[in-house]
């Protein structure tokens, strides 16, 4: 963990990707990751989990998040090094992702439950990637603190055209496939007769997880989905990822439609004009183009599945078939 909050502002210059400013992006982090690191380890993480459904809307549903927290923590736990990446808000899903990473520093835990939670976050990196607001200027954006925020600031003409920060998904979305095809250290072996030691190297394995959402996290789905991000869907967490799911699950066209003209205002606690319905049938035809890289886990499964496993098929789905087109659903 890093000792204290780092704050990163980065200028984008263009609502379309520009190689420099996803550049800036990508080494702005990794060089605030390595001066702050203990030992200084450059390595890329062994796990990059980033977690997206803040939303506007308000749907009142409870869900199992005990469920989704204790799973996270598990996916990290035995990993040298992992990043999660989350909005960085105040509330919502990024509230529970910061007290299920930062919990440790509770002092009314007892200390055999702080020192098992410090154990699972050990090496973690809690990073908050966000787009960059007036409240960021005027100081007034507090946020429970990460290791890292990075604020990402438009300086484009046209970014009142750009609503529901579809330029700030596409960002994420391209910054994540960029880590997808680096590569980190495995583990290493002894190497003649020597014993010198070799170094393994893989992918870095990077998983976007979707819950609740509104129509924004639907955008952001689909931006990493075109880009071979592999996405695990928590159904049961209600709001936009259960439209996504009854969407998916649902293999008759006609049904589909009917489920989606039903769920949809209700999940996403919306008004929904019939230009926004259009784009939203439109979007999930092409998360649905791209479901060979999706995975969806049950919270209310009564099976006993685990996230954490879901977590390890997704990432394994998304590095065998991300080249692979799945024709039966154009």
């Amino acid at each position: 963990m890093l000792p204290t909050t780092r704050y990163k502002e980065i200028q984008v210059t263009q609502s379309k990707i520009r190689k420099d400013d996803l550049s800036e992006i990508y080494s702005t982090l990794r060089r605030s990751v390595y001066v702050a690191t203990k030992g200084h380890d450059n390595s890329l993480p062994g796990l990059v989990l980033a977690v997206i459904g803040d939303s506007e809307s308000y749907v009142p549903k409870p869900w199992n998040t005990t469920a989704f927290t204790s799973g996270l923590l598990q996916s990290i736990q035995g990993v040298k090094k992992s990043w999660v990446i989350y909005r960085g808000n105040k509330d919502g899903v990024s509230a529970l992702i910061h007290n299920a990473f930062r919990e440790t520093a509770d002092t009314n835990l007892a200390t055999t439950q702080r020192n098992a939670l410090n154990a699972k976050i050990k090496g973690n990196t809690l990073i908050a990637i966000r787009p960059w607001t007036k409240m960021d200027q005027e100081g007034n954006n507090k946020v429970k603190e990460p290791d890292l925020i990075l604020s990402i600031r438009p300086v484009f003409k046209d970014v009142q055209k750009e609503r529901k920060y579809r330029w700030f998904n596409r960002y994420l979305s391209h910054f994540l496939k960029t880590l997808s095809e680096e590569y980190t250290p495995l583990l290493s072996k002894e190497k003649g007769q020597e014993g010198e030691l070799a170094l393994i190297n893989m992918r870095v394995p990077v998983l976007m997880i979707a819950v609740e959402g509104d129509i924004s996290t639907i955008h952001q789905i689909k931006s990493a989905l075109r880009r071979n991000v592999p996405v695990l869907l928590t159904k049961g967490s209600g709001k936009a990822v259960d439209v996504i799911v009854d969407y998916l699950e649902e293999s008759r066209p006609l049904e589909k439609e009917k489920v989606l003209k039903e769920n949809a205002p209700l999940l996403l606690g919306i008004y929904m004009r019939s230009e926004e319905y259009t784009k939203l049938k439109r979007r999930l035809k092409i998360i649905q183009k791209h479901s060979h890289i999706i995975t969806i886990f049950d919270l209310n499964n009564n099976k006993n599945y685990k996230l954490e496993d879901f977590v390890v098929k997704a990432i394994i789905k998304g590095w065998s078939l991300k080249e692979i087109r799945n024709s039966s659903a154009n």
